[in-house]
């Protein structure tokens, strides 16, 4: 067939010869593949992208649930389910499962599944995504500061200038008040950790955890000794005057029940070691006076007695470190030492301005409120030392330091325990 110049035979001869334009075919058979192969890689690294996102939700989730320890299993639950859906994006298109939900351990995995967009049409609709998390709780700090009011504001309180320091130990406040801990701006607290059950404000170093539970008076069911007949002392340096026995210099006190307010006025006063029971009365260092003690517990007994540090005065005490009471250097006999009402605190021992004193061991004091004030250089050298009080309050420019090495000390490892807080295990 020949139309004009133009022969169609000539033509499909010469397509038949000609290689030039193959190429396009094949390309136009393989772009696809090529494209979906390219494309996946883009998927493939947007599912790591998410997949690092789950895993760090998953990880906030464990974490805060399980430093949630003042809520049954079933709320933890929920709460974990909840903390993961506030941090998570794609959270509705991820199954979580929650494989354990104890106050001790939360562990948390999700699974889900991340599109792609090309490589469907080879068949590959998407691309599995799943991690995992576990967080513990750590219990290893010692509680050196405790207060056991379990509802009442500013159960721990620093203000006034007053300074606050055990960095190597913990603070818990049992108080489920909203301003259960309170520092004041010109004032410092650091320690460990400050475990708070209800809430607080101010300088705190680290910051309040506020998601603790309560713990345990370590001593509730210690029992103290039973007091018996009235010591009297005698010499030319103890005078007494009523209800109340005035100690002056270079003497020697013996253990056992006083039953007459004691007044400490004199220098080189010395307790021998022993059980110091002060029942219903007071214990009181007087300005200038200094008394030293090894291996004494002062047990207060009734809803009276009190023990006083004065400006000027020096005291030092060291707890037992064998027997019945064993670390405890002063100790509250909390089953007589309520009033009527049973109305807490009852009262308060404190130590004043310009004092010093060293106590190695416990001072417990579960009804009172412990107060240190006014530029007392207080615990500054004891190696171990812990105060349990209804309530702790530093003020008008204190400064409190508190260790707990009991092993330098010779004690018995600080009671209680707290929760440190939690850590990633998975």
């Amino acid at each position: 067939m020949n139309f004009g110049n133009f022969c169609i035979t000539d033509t499909l001869r010469r397509y038949r010869k000609d290689r030039s334009g193959h190429f396009a075919v094949w390309f136009a058979l393989l772009g696809l593949p090529l494209l979906a192969s390219a494309s996946y890689v883009i998927d493939y690294n947007r599912a790591l992208d998410t997949k690092a996102d789950l895993k760090g939700a998953l990880d906030a989730a464990a974490l805060a649930a399980v430093s949630k320890q003042n809520i049954s299993e079933s709320e933890r639950a929920i709460y974990a389910q909840d903390y993961f859906n506030e941090n998570f994006a794609k959270a509705n298109e991820f199954k979580l499962s929650i494989d354990n939900r104890s106050a001790k351990k939360v562990q948390l995995s999700a699974t889900g599944r991340s599109p792609v967009t090309i490589a469907a049409a080879l068949g590959i609709k998407d691309i599995v995504v799943s991690e995992d998390s576990s967080a513990i709780v750590t219990s290893e700090n010692v509680v050196c500061v405790m207060t056991l009011n379990p509802d009442g504001r500013e159960s721990f309180s620093v203000y006034s200038g007053a300074r606050f320091r055990s960095p190597t130990c913990a603070v818990q406040v049992n108080s489920n008040h909203p301003e259960a801990a309170y520092v004041s701006s010109d004032s410092s607290a650091v320690a460990k950790d400050f475990c708070i059950v209800g809430g607080g404000s101010g300088s705190f170093s680290p910051y309040i955890n506020t998601e603790c539970s309560p713990l345990q008076d370590p001593y509730i069911n210690k029992v103290a000794p039973a007091a018996g007949p009235c010591v009297s002392l005698l010499g030319a340096n103890v005078s007494v005057k009523g209800p109340t026995m005035t100690i002056g210099n270079n003497v020697v006190m013996t253990p056992g029940t006083y039953c007459q307010n004691v007044r400490v006025s004199g220098k080189n006063v010395r307790m021998l070691p022993g059980t110091y029971i002060m029942k219903d009365t007071e214990i009181w260092m007087r300005n200038g006076s200094t008394l030293d003690a090894e291996s004494a517990t002062i047990v207060l007994e009734g809803k009276f007695a009190r023990i006083y540090v004065e400006q000027g005065s020096v005291f030092n005490l060291s707890a037992p470190k064998t027997g019945p009471l064993a670390g405890l250097a002063i100790f509250q006999n909390r089953a007589v030492s309520l009033n009527d009402s049973n109305k807490l605190p009852n009262g308060s021992s404190s130590i004043s301005g310009g004092s010093k004193m060293s106590i190695v061991g416990t001072v417990y004091l579960p009804t009172q409120t412990i107060e240190v004030y006014g530029d007392s250089g207080y615990d500054n050298t004891s190696p171990a030392t812990a105060y349990i009080g209804y309530n702790v309050s530093l003020g008008k420019g204190a400064n409190l330091a508190v260790k707990v090495d009991h092993s330098t000390a010779g004690l018995p490892p600080i009671l209680p325990r707290s929760d440190e807080g939690a850590r990633l295990v998975q």
